[in-house]
């Protein structure tokens, strides 16, 4: 038979592993979100039609 109190321990034990879990989801999103972020900013940076459009742009907004 589970106490109320054991019950509440155990309520209290899964609320913060939940919201532990919900912070890393949140932190390791953002955490792949800026890194593939990053590798798409190099990757459009060696294309020859990003170089074409930066000096474009440059050429308008110096």
């Amino acid at each position: 038979m589970v106490t109320v109190d054991q019950f509440g321990e155990a309520m209290l034990a899964l609320w913060k592993a939940g919201l532990l879990g919900a912070f890393l989801a949140v932190w390791l999103g953002g955490l792949f979100a800026g890194c593939s972020n990053h590798f798409l900013w190099l990757f459009l940076r060696r294309s020859s039609r990003w170089r074409r459009f930066d000096r474009a742009m440059r050429k308008v907004m110096p």
